[in-house]
């Protein structure tokens, strides 16, 4: 495989037909995701839609940022729907005890949920992670405008000696879905 540090960045993203921004540092990408996502939301907030993201759990640069661009500009999250892309699972395949520093339900409550204004944040029945025992689908969120099936796999090449991963994948049909972007690239430190 070719290493993609050593593309030249007149040539990346060529033929994908993804468009492709590249930053001068990581703190650069950080804030241009956040921004994105802020300007996404609030855009769809005027336009009196919902807004629905597939969202990792990292890189954990741009939820900081998202936090304070939320709270600062006062951007409601209340139409939007977080769905995870995945968590880990004890070994019997059960959700890690948000406390544990691996679970990424309570690094999300952590780092982001627990940040935000109480009147703007995300409805707890919109936050969405894979559901052990039932991996092959993701809870149907309750905006209104969800059109998508989700399907989910496990993950089990992931595993620590103790821990599996449950992940879900990209909803198959819905213009209303939108990954978190992974778009972005910050230059290679040379």
């Amino acid at each position: 495989m070719e290493n993609i540090n050593l593309i030249p960045e007149d040539q990346l993203g060529v033929g994908s037909g993804i468009r492709l921004a590249v930053c001068d540092t990581e703190h650069d990408l950080y804030w241009r995701m956040a921004i994105e996502v802020a300007e996404l939301i609030k855009k769809n907030n005027d336009a009196g839609e919902d807004t629905i993201m597939i969202v990792p759990y990292g890189p954990l640069g741009p939820y900081s940022r998202l936090v304070y661009l939320v709270n600062t500009h006062r951007i409601s999250l209340k139409r939007c729907t977080f769905i995870n892309m995945d968590e880990y699972l004890t070994d019997d395949k059960q959700y890690l005890d948000k406390s544990d520093p691996l679970s990424f339900r309570g690094g999300m409550d952590r780092i982001f949920y627990s940040q935000i204004d109480d009147e703007l944040n995300l409805l707890p029945e919109n936050r969405h992670f894979p559901i052990p025992g039932e991996e092959y689908r993701v809870a149907e969120p309750a905006s209104s405008t969800w059109r998508g099936e989700a399907s989910v796999s496990t993950d089990t090449s992931r595993s620590t000696s103790r821990r599996s991963r449950a992940r879900s994948s990209r909803p198959t049909s819905s213009s209303t879905v939108r990954p978190a972007s992974s778009r972005y690239r910050a230059r290679p430190r040379r």
